[in-house]
């Protein structure tokens, strides 16, 4: 279908719903092949901005190029109005605390009924917002790259391509098909990317811009950044459930604040995005029952894909089996001032372990103490010592070269100080592989 531009330019094509869906079955089939196999290689950053400007940015600027489509009109470019991009930095803000408090939420239920994460077993190295590194190019792609890359095909080109089933069902189905791409960082990130996506095609669509959709988009996980450290798994015990229950009212009560403003000024806004509306879908109607969707091949694999890396998750929950070669690696600072008897360094959630594998734990550490009498160990699950360095002296400081020790049992172990000390600063690094 073409799309005139007016007068004598040459007619622009308007994207199709199989070349929406098509491409997503290509960024989500990448996106899965990089988490396994290329971030343990090019680490994190480097596999977040490859995703976005690779894998989701570059095809869809060919496709345009190559189907010769209006950019600004299907990519959405409008100038923003500066208070619909207020609201929807608001509105970004409400659904990152929803994030904050639902994902942990959800992990924890998942950890009650199922089991709990597969950590080393993943089957890609996902995004963990509860440890974020405190790097500038993860947070500059987290922040920008993917807000922006994923506004401009889900908001803008996906978006225009499923206008032909009405408006309204067009930014339902982009929102929830952007929301179900985050399985990838685990089932629990689902719902609330569902809601991030359904707000960001609603700005768009009564707005006309897509950059308000990217501005949600950009706080919201700068948001999730942010809050989440303190939300996370590890601090459940000491945050109570209300603080979860404040996030998620007030989270609530600014996105219906933002929508409700948001829907006010547009109305004001826009005949130029009237006049788009009116014009959006070219000629072309279809049923969301009739072709391409119903039949569309690409489609129904990628859901078969997103159901399967569900499924895949549920079963490393409840370890009906585990993956070898995996690596799980991390550190802890342990700081008192005096120790007692014992006190725990770290621990290490071997629970989806299979019977007959092992796993090989790769430990070093750095011990500063002004007096001490202790012996640093490693016991498993049934708290028996399976390895263990004596350290005596006043004052003792020395760093030691990496030990390993085979964990051969699932279940909790632990790294933990025995004896007695004064001013004890303990730096342990740690990776586990599994055999």
């Amino acid at each position: 279908m073409k799309a005139s531009d007016g007068g004598s330019q040459k007619p622009r094509s308007l994207p199709e719903p199989q070349h929406a869906t098509r491409l997503f079955l290509i960024i989500l089939a990448l996106s899965l092949i990089s988490g396994i196999w290329l971030v343990e290689t090019l680490g994190l950053s480097l596999n977040l901005w490859i995703n976005q400007l690779i894998f989701v940015l570059i095809p869809v600027v060919i496709a345009a190029r190559g189907f010769n489509w209006d950019i600004t009109h299907v990519f959405r470019l409008r100038k923003p109005g500066f208070l619909i991009l207020l609201f929807s930095c608001v509105s970004g803000l409400g659904i990152g605390f929803i994030a904050s408090s639902i994902i942990p939420a959800a992990e924890r239920l998942l950890s009650s009924t199922l089991g709990p994460a597969p950590s080393a077993l993943l089957l890609m190295d996902r995004v963990n917002y509860f440890e974020i590194p405190l790097d500038p190019a993860v947070i500059f792609g987290l922040v920008l790259l993917a807000p922006f890359c994923e506004g401009l095909f889900f908001r803008g080109f996906m978006q225009k391509s499923f206008e032909v089933y009405g408006l309204k069902n067009a930014w339902v189905y982009s929102g929830v098909l952007f929301g179900l791409l985050y399985i990838i960082n685990g089932i629990s990130n689902v719902g609330p990317f569902i809601l991030l996506g359904l707000f960001a095609g609603y700005v768009t669509l009564v707005s006309g811009s897509v950059w308000h959709s990217m501005a949600a988009h950009s706080v919201c996980n700068a948001t999730i950044i942010i809050v989440s450290p303190m939300m996370g798994m590890r601090a459940s015990r000491v945050l109570s459930g209300s603080w979860n229950l404040m996030l998620l009212v007030t989270g609530t009560c600014l996105i219906i604040l933002s929508i409700l403003l948001v829907r006010n000024r547009a109305k004001g806004l826009s005949e130029l995005a009237e006049e788009e509306k009116t014009g959006a879908t070219g000629g072309r109607h279809y049923s969301f029952f009739h072709q391409p969707l119903r039949t569309s091949l690409a489609l129904w694999c990628a859901l078969l894909i997103i159901v399967g890396m569900g499924f895949a998750e549920g079963v490393l929950r409840v370890g009906a089996f585990s993956l070898p070669g995996r690596t799980l690696s991390d550190s802890a600072r342990t700081r008192v001032s005096v120790v007692h008897n014992r006190i725990s360094i770290a621990s290490f959630d071997l629970t989806d372990l299979r019977e007959g594998r092992s796993a090989i734990l790769k430990y070093s550490y750095s011990v500063y103490s002004s007096e001490a009498d202790i012996s640093i160990a490693i016991v498993d699950p049934n708290d028996r010592v399976v390895d263990s360095t004596a350290w005596k002296g006043s004052p003792v400081s020395q760093s030691i070269t990496q030990n390993e020790v085979t964990l051969n049992r699932p279940g909790l172990w632990s790294a933990v100080v025995l004896g007695s000390a004064r001013d004890l600063d303990i730096l342990l690094e740690w990776s586990i592989v599994y055999k």
